[in-house]
Formats: C-alpha cells, structure tokens, sequence
C-alpha cells in the first residue's frame, strides 16, 4: 500500500512517567491514560490513513496492538531505521523500541463502531497505555 493513498496523517506520542509506587497513569498516549468513555480517534469508513507512534523520547519498548484492523509499516526511524524482513506484509502489532518513530498505513473498512489501540505489555495496557477509536460513516 502506497503512503500516497492516505488521505490523513495522525501522531501519538508516547510517554513513560514515575509514579514513585503509585498504581495507575505512567504510560500515556498523547498525554492521555485510558478512559472508557472517551473516544480520541474519530475515522470514517473506508478511509485510509497514515499513524505515527512516536517514542522517540521513551526508554522501554512498546508492542502496539490495533483492535479490528490490520496495517502495513511503512517506516522507522531513530534506533534501528530499517525495516526487518519480517515487518513486510500485514500487521495488527508493530514494535515500537526506544528512541523511535514507527509509521503504519490503515485502511479502515466500512465495520463502524469502537475499537482501541494499545501496548500489548500488559503492564503497560493496565497503567493506561490504550486509547479509543471509532470508525463512522
């Protein structure tokens, strides 16, 4: 799939923080923890686009796992810079390792409703590392 095709490009940018024993909150996207009543990404069907996982300023590595879709990567850049063979193809999890920018092309299909995206270490997922999006018409 071309980058051509997309027609938006979004960035997320995740963060790490110290709570100092504290549960909850440590792992952001876009300064935000998981809320289950607020959607943070809005899409229309049958769309394609462009998502950028920025962790360039992070010092753990972060799974990232897109619920009802599957993606192509289309680049890092940072630590490693080049794609692995194993990357071609279609995903529904890429790496993101520290001081990197991993960019992914969706196409969204015409399944409307709510979905989440999140840090498949489940550490991670459960100190807020997830957030909602919705595919409408």
């Amino acid at each position: 799939m071309k980058a051509s095709s997309a027609r938006k490009t979004r960035s997320f940018i995740f963060t790490e923080q110290s709570h100092h024993g504290r549960r909850g909150d440590m792992f952001k996207i876009n300064n935000k923890s998981f809320d289950k009543n607020r959607i943070d990404v809005k899409v229309k069907a049958n769309s394609i686009e462009i998502w950028e996982f920025d962790n360039s300023k992070g010092s753990i590595p972060h799974p990232m796992h897109m619920h009802g879709v599957q993606f192509q990567i289309l680049s890092r850049s940072g630590s490693r810079n080049s794609l692995l063979p194993t990357e071609r193809g279609w995903k529904d999890t890429v790496l993101l390792m520290p001081q990197e920018r991993v960019k992914i092309i969706i196409p969204f299909g015409n399944t409307t409703g709510k979905y989440v995206f999140h840090c498949h270490n489940l550490e991670h997922e459960n100190e807020g590392m997830m957030l909602q999006y919705e595919i409408e018409t």
